[in-house]
Formats: structure tokens, C-alpha cells, sequence
């Protein structure tokens, strides 16, 4: 009697999970991503969406690393959307199948090179609730063929943006993207604002943030081990309207700098390396 009574349990207990872990709720993407592009060409994304029975309205979504294009290859009947820094798929009903494939393509600019990665996100609707799926970081490589197969390592590269926050009141947020590339260093990121602004910081990544005499700088004593990643700060002036012109470079290689050094680049010892970003924003 009681050995029955354990099965019965049992079997009850299989039907509740059976219920709450159903496999047609386990809903992922699968991505496909080259491991090595050479510079300039333009190469394929494939993502398999694994929806099971899930319907109705959905988006696919990637983030692009800084200076990437994405144009549409096969859609499957969804409105696909390139605008800035993103890919994106939506769906007013996703495709009758419980798992398809959709593809881009992506066209790197002149200026991307070495590591870059891929973060995505699958929205859709459930109990009339918009749910989320974070797809895993895919990273490729951009850089030439060594001639034993392996990639060659790049400089630390810095692509940088202006935001206008409340132009009126001359409010405006500078973003700067770096890609390390491995460059295991310390490093110093230096920005000459304008007359008449200041500077504060939003988001440091580890580094020290100062504003002395004009200058903006992020010093670390290592650069982040990121792939890729991004700093910013505010800059505002209570008397002018224009956007500033703000020019800068990345110092890197050598961790004894002092401060009357990082303001002076065209007098710093030969051993040190400048990325110079010099185009006005």
C-alpha cells in the first residue's frame, strides 16, 4: 500500500513538472559568427530562434560594435532594421515553425579592427508580457592572416560620439568607445575642452577622472581586459549654445607619466604610443 501510494506521488509530481518545465517554453538563439575577418570584408551572422510554440509579435535584436553596418539576407518575412549601432528583426507574428533560421551581414568600417563583440537580445509576448532573452556575447577578430595562421594584434583603437542633451542650455555628453585589443597597459585618455565648459564624469570604467585647466582625463593603471568598452562624460557651459569642438588622444605604454607630461603628447619620450582624435565632434 505504501510502495502505491509513493508511485501515485511520483507520477503526480512528474505531472507538475511536466506542466511548469514544458520544452516547447524554452525559448533561445543560437548564433553563428566567424572567429577571424580580415579588415574591410564583409561577412555573414546567422541566427537559429528556437521559439517552440510561441507566436504573435517578436523582435530580434544585435548591438554592433562601433563602425558596423548591417544589411538584411534572409528575413523570414520580418521588417529588418539597421539604425545606429544596432540590427534589428520584428515580427507581428513569427513564423509558424518552432525553430528557423534569420541572416545579416556585416560590413566593418575601415577603422575596426581586432576584437569585437556581439550582444543581442529576443523579445516577444507571453501572457501579455513582454519577455526577454539575452543572447551569449559572440566575438570575431579583425585583422590580417599571420602567415602561420594565427591573427595579428592590433593598437588600441577609440571611436568617439556627441550627444546633445539640452542644447539650449549647453548641455552635451561625449561617449568614447575603446577597444583595448589586448594592449595590457596602462593608458591615459586625454580631451582638451573648450574654454568657457567644464567636464564631469558618467562612466569611468576604472579609471581616475580629472578636470584640471581645461584638460579631461582618464587614467588607468590597466586598461580593462573588454573587448570593447565605452567611457563618457558631461560636458556644459552656462554661456554658449554651440556643440563644442573637442579634440583628444589615448596615451598609452607607459605608466610614470606625471600630469604636466599627459598635457604635453609632442613632447612624450619615443617609448610611448598616441591615438590621436583629432576630428571635431
Amino acid at each position: 500500500m505504501i510502495k502505491l501510494l509513493l508511485v501515485l506521488v511520483s507520477a503526480i509530481s512528474l505531472f507538475i513538472v511536466g506542466i511548469f518545465f514544458d520544452g516547447s517554453s524554452q525559448i533561445f538563439v543560437e548564433q553563428n559568427v566567424p572567429s577571424h575577418v580580415e579588415p574591410g570584408n564583409e561577412f555573414i551572422v546567422t541566427l537559429t530562434v528556437h521559439k517552440g510554440n510561441q507566436g504573435g509579435f517578436a523582435r530580434l535584436q544585435q548591438f554592433l560594435p562601433a563602425g558596423c553596418k548591417a544589411e538584411a539576407v534572409d528575413t523570414k518575412k520580418a521588417q529588418f532594421i539597421n539604425d545606429e549601432g544596432s540590427a534589428k528583426f520584428i515580427w507581428i507574428s513569427l513564423p509558424v515553425e518552432e525553430t528557423f533560421t534569420v541572416s545579416y551581414k556585416i560590413i566593418p568600417g575601415p577603422e575596426v579592427l581586432g576584437r569585437q563583440v556581439l550582444n543581442g537580445l529576443f523579445y516577444y509576448i507571453a501572457e501579455e508580457k513582454t519577455q526577454k532573452v539575452s543572447l551569449d556575447p559572440s566575438e570575431f577578430f579583425v585583422g590580417l592572416s599571420k602567415t602561420d595562421g594565427s591573427t595579428a594584434e592590433t593598437k588600441p583603437g577609440v571611436a568617439r560620439k556627441l550627444f546633445s542633451i539640452s542644447p539650449d542650455e549647453g548641455v552635451y555628453r561625449v561617449e568614447l568607445t575603446i577597444h583595448p585589443h589586448n594592449a595590457n597597459t596602462s593608458a591615459h585618455f586625454i580631451d582638451e575642452i573648450p574654454a568657457g565648459y567644464s567636464a564631469e564624469v558618467i562612466e569611468s570604467r576604472g579609471a581616475a577622472f580629472a578636470f584640471e585647466n581645461q584638460t579631461a582625463t582618464f587614467s588607468w593603471i590597466s586598461l580593462p581586459i573588454d573587448s570593447v568598452f565605452t567611457i563618457s562624460y558631461t560636458v556644459r557651459s552656462a554661456g554658449s549654445k554651440a556643440a563644442p569642438v573637442i579634440n583628444g588622444m589615448l596615451v598609452y605604454g607607459d605608466d610614470s607619466l606625471n600630469t604636466e607630461e599627459k598635457r604635453k603628447p609632442k613632447s612624450l619620450p619615443m617609448r610611448l604610443h598616441l591615438i590621436r582624435l583629432l576630428m571635431p565632434l
